[in-house]
């Protein structure tokens, strides 16, 4: 079986009716209204009319569904049948493509490219996020968003001796194989010439299960947070 082939068998299997991703999760609910007031403060700031916006690895269209309703066209992207089936239900656009590849998109296409909690998934984050420069305007922007390895709940577990949160194998797993913390996404996003716009969290997490946060202390100690927030603009 091919790498392509082992890719997408697992994220048929992972996002097989998957509810992980949607809005009864306090999490996802605060991250997305980061990511939507972002979009809303971008499109504002620029005057964009007819926004091209694409939300890569988007899973089921949890956050898709969610940008739309506020009346922000978007499209989907990722390479599980099942999500683009679901994706395309919410009455959204969804066009399949390998993330590891080379995108279906022309150059300086698209005024805002979305890549949430989809990093960590990719074996060659270069080539990624090389390709996510060339699809983006001169002067459009970069969402992406991964879990922080250094937040404050992963810091206690691992002090106590427990699994932070860190895959060891593929199977029962979300797939993670890339880590980041505030300070190597800082570096990694300005090897490629991004203008790092912020970097922030939506909530530091108080229990391993991320049940009980608190947006005050991710304001205040963002490095401490359950998720790095990074929006970037190619310059």
């Amino acid at each position: 079986m091919s790498e392509r082939q082992i890719i997408e068998e697992f994220n048929n299997e992972r996002y097989n009716n998957d509810e992980s991703m949607n809005l009864e999760f306090l999490s996802n609910l605060q991250r997305y209204e980061i990511i939507l007031k972002k979009v809303e403060s971008i499109i504002q700031a620029n005057a964009i009319k007819n926004p091209q916006i694409v939300d890569l690895g988007c899973g089921p269209g949890h956050l898709c569904k969610y940008i739309s309703e506020k009346g922000y066209p978007v499209t989907g992207v990722d390479i599980s049948d099942n999500s683009l089936e679901l994706v395309r239900q919410k009455g959204i656009k969804a066009v399949k493509a390998n993330l590891q590849e080379k995108l279906p998109f022309e150059d300086n296409e698209l005024d805002i490219v979305i890549a949430t909690e989809v990093i960590e998934h990719i074996y060659d984050t270069e080539s990624f996020m090389e390709e996510i420069k060339r699809i983006t305007k001169p002067g459009g922007s970069i969402i992406i968003t991964t879990p922080n390895v250094a937040s404050l709940a992963r810091r206690f577990m691992l002090f106590f001796g427990k699994n932070p949160y860190l895959d060891y194998k593929l199977s029962g797993t979300a797939g993670h194989i890339r880590y980041f913390t505030f300070r190597s996404m800082k570096d990694f996003m300005r090897q490629f010439g991004l203008q790092i716009v912020s970097l922030e969290t939506e909530a530091v997490n108080l229990s391993g299960s991320g049940k009980l946060n608190s947006r005050f202390l991710g304001r205040i100690f963002p490095r401490l947070g359950k998720t790095i927030i990074c929006v970037c603009k190619k310059t």
